[in-house]
Parts: structure tokens; sequence; C-alpha cells
């Protein structure tokens, strides 16, 4: 048997995934699985892989398709799953709290792990900053910001201001989750 992977948006329109790791309207090229519960083991690490592009869809909107009968079944992933996938260091979501108020989508920043705690980088002055405020640099795009993380652990110039840190050590975090994201 054959499965697709479907979110029914708010005004009932089918995305399916796609072979191009993204949703699609579109009739064809959509993403199989030989078993059903295959999409619900696979779900928790679609959704930690892409958090951009889960971000605004909702769990409970999520189906997958029998293709032989043409009937959605809502998906039953183990939700615990979900959260561990999602959470950085153990700390469950469901107790993270975003350090901003995020009005608009730009939710990627750099951050690095010091001994004394978590710094955030601000690209105007080039330093890493202690608490999250308007000044932390954010994204929209984690390819963009992932790109600038690069950029930043090869800069000697900002490394010789914290002679003591490791500048291969900073990464990507999304703020509105709180999920570590792997650059």
């Amino acid at each position: 048997m054959t499965y697709e992977l479907v979110y029914r948006s708010s005004k009932g329109n089918n995305n399916y995934w796609s072979v191009n790791e993204r949703f699609t309207r579109k009739e064809t090229g959509h993403f199989q699985w030989s078993s059903a519960i295959e999409i619900n083991q696979i779900f928790p690490q679609l959704k930690a892989k892409y958090p951009t592009l889960f971000a605004k869809k909702k769990t409970e909107r999520f189906y997958y398709l029998d293709v032989k009968s043409s009937k959605l079944i809502k998906l039953s992933p183990d939700q615990e799953e979900i959260k561990a996938a999602l959470t950085p260091d153990g700390i469950p979501q469901d107790n993270y709290t975003c350090p901003l108020k995020i009005t608009d989508s730009k939710y990627y920043a750099i951050a690095i792990d010091a001994p004394d705690g978590r710094y955030y980088f601000n690209t105007s002055k080039g330093v890493f900053l202690k608490t999250v405020n308007d000044e932390v640099r954010r994204w929209r795009e984690f390819d963009k910001a992932a790109a600038t993380a690069n950029t930043i652990r090869v800069n000697k110039k900002i490394w010789n201001k914290y002679p003591d840190w490791n500048p291969l050590s900073n990464y990507v975090i999304n703020l509105k989750t709180g999920a570590i994201v792997k650059s």
C-alpha cells in the first residue's frame, strides 16, 4: 500500500508533502511511504528538520492519504516524540517561552553558549548580547541565518573580543520554539 502526508488548511485545501521536501497542491510529485506507521514515525523528524515549513501548521490538521482508497486518516504521531524532537537541551517545549514578542516571522537568531549563559548576536555592532532584545539580529529564512553564522565563525575581528570562546560553537536557534537548528 502507498501513503502520502497531507496538511489540510483551515480553508479545506490539501497540501501534500512533495519529493522536493516542501508542501505542494499540485497533483504530481508527492512523496510516498509504504506504511502509515512509517509516516507517524517520520513526522517528528520532518518537523525538527524543517521548522520553517511546519512553524504555522497545526499538528491536528495533518493526515495521511491511503492512495489506493483515497481515504484521509488523521495522523497520530507520538506527542512526546514530537516534543523531544523540537526542544533544546531536554527542556519541554511547554516550558519554553519566546524571549521576545515576535510580531513578524523572523524567528531565527545566532546564539552561542558561554560559561555564564547564552548570548545572541547583534550584526550591526558585531557583538554578542546577553539579553534578547530588539538589537538581536533575526532572520526569516534559516539558510540566511546559517550562512551568517558560518561567516561569523571565521571572522577574527569578532573572536578577538571573546578569546575564551570557541568560534565554532555558535549555532542558529528558532526563538519561537527554542529549538537549536543544525547549520
